[in-house]
């Protein structure tokens, strides 16, 4: 059930994403409005990361970034950590 839950999530946010993404990056209008970013992620540092760096390069107009994550392992936790100094 709660894996379920998390793939709708990260959809959701995918597609809300794409929708900020869409908007700053193919408007000409001067930056009026901004967006807070919310992202969940469960056991993927990696592709975290690759987020964190794609909205950095190209998302426009965002408020404040907050990540909310889950790590089942060690290992996992030990990449959040890594992704958190970066």
């Amino acid at each position: 059930m709660i894996k379920g839950v998390m793939k709708k999530l990260s959809l959701t946010v995918f597609i809300i994403l794409s929708a900020v993404f869409v908007f700053h990056t193919h408007s000409n209008q001067p930056e009026q409005h901004s967006v807070d970013l919310v992202v969940f992620s469960c056991d993927r540092p990696l592709q975290l990361y690759a987020l964190l760096e794609s909205v950095q390069q190209y998302a426009r107009g965002l408020a404040e970034q907050h990540v909310i994550y889950r790590a089942t392992d060690l290992k996992f936790e030990k990449g959040y950590a890594i992704v958190s100094q970066a």
